[in-house]
């Protein structure tokens, strides 16, 4: 009798654990995915602005070392894209599948001035991995980037 008593409250206490971890457990994935997301997206808008100092003062050379910094805070590889989809910095050296990053869609949104924030599979591995893309602000930037390109060939 004692025994089946104990069993049965084991019983009930396992099940009122389950019933409130797994979704306290999947709300608390959420949340932290959530906060991730709008952390790194905070990163790459800060990214953006002095990026877009950069191009602004006509020193582009300064765009690889704004890509790597960033890169190794969040832990992740940073792609900085002109308008026409060229690349104009990177944190790392293009698999020839990244050789055109304009073809991304986040990249494409970026580009017609939006933010964009996904979770996409990567081709090689099947590995989930999370990408954003936010827009800089281009003013003069086809003249900047060819005085800053002209000043750098000429040393």
């Amino acid at each position: 009798m004692t025994r089946r008593l104990v069993l049965s409250y084991v019983g009930i206490a396992v099940l009122v654990l389950l019933c409130l971890e797994i979704p306290l457990g999947l709300l608390y994935a959420h949340n932290e995915r959530k906060g991730g997301e709008a952390r790194l997206e905070h990163a790459t808008e800060i990214l953006a602005a002095f990026a877009d100092e950069a191009i602004r003062e006509g020193r582009p050379d300064r765009l690889r070392l704004l890509a790597a910094e960033t890169a190794e805070q969040v832990g992740g590889r940073v792609v900085i894209v002109a308008p026409d989809g060229t690349v104009l910095a990177t944190s790392h050296p293009l698999r020839a599948e990244e050789s055109k990053p304009a073809t991304l869609p986040e990249v494409r949104t970026a580009l017609r001035g939006h933010a964009h924030v996904g979770l996409r599979t990567a081709v090689l591995g099947g590995v989930a991995r999370l990408s954003i893309a936010v827009p800089i602000v281009y003013a003069f930037f086809q003249r900047q980037i060819q005085s800053g390109l002209t000043a750098g060939a000429t040393k």
